[in-house]
């Protein structure tokens, strides 16, 4: 166990508490909604050995933050002040010179340990949102974390992230929508190397951007070659860039990179506004316009106004102009009353299309948003990377989240394979979209059943789901690096949907990056757009 980890939460207190057990770090208890106002002391008990041989001075640790023990049970424990020493030593430094006993120190820890539990197990909200990790899962979380983070070292280079070191397909090219994912993942890390790749990602992409505000879907790293897309454009590109280069200024206070490059996210989000076919506010994306280039959906497309109203309240919030501002929270409004029709909304300005939207209510079953609308059909799928973003953004209540996450847990996941499918159901062979779907590739059909995005498990999906904030995270982190680990840390494009066997192109920084963003959300409360809500 390295550090960091303790560093990141026993120091910055403030945010939440590590308890360590007696047994060589047994079990670990974060809690993500405590107060340090509300509470008195917190008694922590370190006895173990770290990686390396360095050990951990044993000490019984008194914290200013929860029950009022010392002053029931009238502890002998003094406050401590701590310190990371080296990377693998932490130091006690007592206020006093009086310590308890070694045989005191454990039989305090022990019984409030004991009385923490059942304190948190007759709170409902503090059940709901602590993580309880055994000494095995935090081995394996931070094995998965220094994987990642080697696999997006082998993707750096002198023009920021490739997709992959496999030379093929295009793969081993910087991209938009892939850089700007290891963009935001490597802002979550903190690792200097790697946002300095971040930079030159965002220069590369911006260096190619064309005169419309358009950005390249790919660029190969001599320049030669770049696409905008083969059929259609990749719109969600240019979605991607303006978020990356926002977080990438916020994160790292670099206001002077933003500012200097202030010209491209207008044009980029003039670009976009183009886009609002009939000035309404919904980007129209056709068939193969985003992530899903060979998947069968398009119009009005959930997943792109999810990135559009992140990048429009991004930049609002960072520049402060008023026309972003009022435009993201005019799109929160559409995509509310647009992708979860209600007879209440039917008269409301914001809806686009009165007939279609009779129809919508008629047909929609809740609790999963719309995937996507046009002119000529409505579609029903789930699309879990758009439902991500959508809790994520706060579009569905703490209720509405939980049926959302029950939903998909009975229709869509199956299996005990923890990574969620990106799209479901699967589109079989006798559907009526599957000529929709076996007609839209560029080099090889990869759309059968089960795989691909017609049902294939995608670590990049599962990264978004978990960091949305709706599941029993210590557990299914805990599956999540589990499964990397089972796999040799190959990072794999997907799993396929039924045999859950590795596939597609690996390694992939779509999924390091997608473990590494939800470890970060996780136990760290790094969320890959901040706090955006």
């Amino acid at each position: 166990m390295r550090n960091g980890l303790l560093k990141s939460h026993t120091l910055n207190y403030r945010s939440g508490t590590i308890f360590i057990d007696t047994e060589h770090l047994a079990t670990v208890v974060y809690n993500k909604l405590w107060d340090v106002s509300a509470f008195d002391v917190i008694i922590i008990k370190c006895v173990s050995e770290l990686n390396h041989g360095s050990a951990v001075n044993e000490a019984a640790v008194l914290l200013p933050l929860f029950l009022r023990y010392n002053q029931e049970k009238n502890t002998e424990c003094c406050t401590v002040e701590l310190h990371a020493q080296s990377v693998y030593e932490l130091r006690f430094i007592h206020h006093n010179s009086s310590s308890p006993s070694r045989a005191r120190q454990g039989a305090v820890f022990k019984e409030t340990h004991a009385r923490i539990r059942q304190q948190i197990n007759t709170h409902d909200e503090l059940r709901a949102n602590t993580l309880w990790y055994s000494r095995d899962i935090v081995s394996v979380v931070i094995e998965a974390e220094k994987e990642a983070i080697r696999v997006l070292r082998s993707l750096s280079t002198e023009k920021g992230f490739v997709a992959s070191t496999t030379d093929r397909d295009n793969y081993y090219r910087v991209w938009g929508r892939d850089g700007v994912i290891a963009i935001l993942a490597a802002l979550a890390t903190g690792e200097e190397d790697l946002i300095n790749t971040s930079r030159l990602t965002l220069e590369t992409l911006t260096h190619h951007q064309d005169k419309t505000g358009r950005i390249a879907s790919n660029v190969s790293l001599d320049g030669k070659k770049i696409s905008y897309g083969t059929t259609v454009g990749r719109i969600d590109a240019t979605l991607w860039y303006v978020i990356g280069m926002v977080r990438y200024a916020t994160v790292t206070e670099d206001v002077a990179f933003l500012d200097t490059h202030k010209e491209n996210v207008e044009r980029a989000f003039f670009y976009l506004e183009c886009l609002e076919l009939n000035g309404r506010g919904l980007l129209y994306i056709p068939q193969g316009g985003d992530w899903a280039d060979e998947y069968a959906q398009d119009g009005y497309v959930l997943f792109d106004q999810l990135l559009y109203l992140i990048a429009l309240t991004l930049y609002g919030n960072y520049s402060g102009i008023a026309h972003h501002k009022e435009k993201a929270s005019l799109l929160r409004d559409i995509i509310r009353i647009n992708y979860g029709p209600k007879e209440e909304y039917k008269d409301s300005s914001l809806v686009y299309h009165k007939t279609l939207y009779a129809k919508m209510i008629e047909s929609y079953i809740p609790p999963t948003p719309l995937a996507s609308f046009s002119p000529h059909r409505i579609y029903r799928h789930k699309d879990i990377f758009a439902i991500s973003l959508f809790m994520m953004l706060g579009l569905a209540d703490k209720e509405a989240c939980r049926d959302i996450v029950d939903n998909l847990d009975k229709e869509c996941t199956g299996t005990n394979f923890p990574i969620v499918p990106a799209f479901c159901p699967v589109i079989q062979e006798d559907d009526p979209d599957w000529k929709m779907l076996e007609g839209n590739f560029l080099f090889r059909f990869k759309n059968k059943p089960f795989e691909f995005h017609n049902g294939g498990r995608w670590p990049l999906v599962h990264g978004f789901y978990l960091s949305s904030g709706n599941h029993d995270l210590s557990v299914e982190l805990e599956e999540f690096a589990s499964i990397l680990s089972r796999d040799n840390y190959s990072f794999p494009e997907f799993y396929h949907g039924r045999d859950c066997v590795p596939m597609g192109i690996a390694p992939l920084g779509f999924s390091a990056a997608g473990y590494l963003i939800a470890h970060h959300a996780i136990l760290n409360h790094v969320k890959p757009f901040g706090n955006i809500v």
